[in-house]
């Protein structure tokens, strides 16, 4: 029996969190491969043309959580003009990562726009905050869309608030001042982060490359770096780690059902650790790529006699 609430598209690997409201809310979700480019468009469009209980698609369209990836003008456009089966089908635009370029900034096309010069102007919800710009605790959230999608907004808030943190606005307000200042402030907050990916990434170059264990994305930008480890071996990896006092999120959550068909994927996140702490982590997270990746192919080979 179809679950009584709608269908969502959930790219993966994918933004753990997304996926726990729409378990929570018994939304169903259809995982659509993700790329460098995007999502799998030519899915994304079959699924959505033909099914009209599919209501909507998560999308972080810049330095998605876990990825990284950028949409390219492409993958925007052909968002915003598909046909859909669901007349009311929205796009969740999560642009959580906007100015959190770390080596290279990227732009992306303005959803808002394209959807409206498509004659789809109710099909995204825009939102982010700035919760990982300023102080922790401290951000404000802003949601833009069509007059219609902020009209419904503001009847939902209405019931939940009676009053904005006016004070909170205006102190990031007069903090970041406008676009100049805030891109100014962000590149500050490179110079903190680009030496922890970079401990990551020279970790993975001089243990990893060549020796068939796993891949690894090098965004240019956001919080992230995606591990892919040899199939069958993410969980074996994870549990190696912990052995040792290491602790990485845990191998599945960047899959919508918590499960990883492929138990492959690693989120890595290098900012939370100071750099030392950080660069012994990846040393012992490269043994046990290696390590589980040997188990996995002798048992495979055992298998095979």
């Amino acid at each position: 029996m179809r679950n009584i609430n709608h269908d969502r598209i959930c790219p993966v690997p994918g933004y753990d969190k997304h996926f726990r409201f729409c378990r929570f809310a018994g939304i169903e979700m259809i995982p659509v491969p993700l790329a460098e480019d995007g999502p799998d468009m030519d899915l994304v469009e079959k699924l959505a043309a033909e099914d009209e209980e599919i209501k909507g698609m998560w999308c972080m369209p810049k330095f998605s959580n876990p990825y990284g990836c950028c949409y390219s003008d492409e993958t925007v456009r052909r968002l915003a003009r598909m046909k859909t089966a669901a007349a009311d089908f929205r796009l969740f635009w999560d642009d959580a990562y906007r100015y959190h370029w770390i080596y290279k900034d990227h732009q992306v096309l303005d959803i808002l726009k394209e959807c409206k010069a498509c004659g789809n102007p109710d099909r995204p919800f825009l939102f982010g905050s700035t919760s990982k710009i300023t102080m922790a605790g401290s951000g404000v959230t802003f949601i833009a869309g069509s007059k219609a999608n902020i009209d419904f907004i503001k009847k939902q808030f209405t019931s939940q608030t009676v009053g904005w943190d006016k004070m909170n606005m205006l102190r990031t307000v007069r903090f970041l001042q406008d676009i100049p200042h805030l891109k100014e402030h962000m590149a500050k907050y490179a110079e903190i982060i680009r030496p922890k990916f970079d401990a990551v990434l020279n970790t993975f170059d001089r243990e990893l490359s060549g020796t068939g264990a796993g891949d690894w994305t090098k965004p240019d930008g956001g919080y992230f770096i995606t591990f892919a480890a040899y199939p069958g071996c993410a969980k074996r990896i994870v549990e190696l780690c912990r052995e040792t006092g290491v602790i990485i999120t845990s191998a599945g959550e960047m899959h919508p059902s918590g499960v990883d068909p492929e138990d492959k994927y690693i989120r890595i996140a290098p900012t939370y650790p100071p750099l030392s702490e950080l660069k012994d982590a990846m040393e012992i997270f490269s043994v046990c790529v290696r390590l589980a990746a040997a188990e996995k192919r002798l048992a495979e080979k055992d298998g095979l006699q």
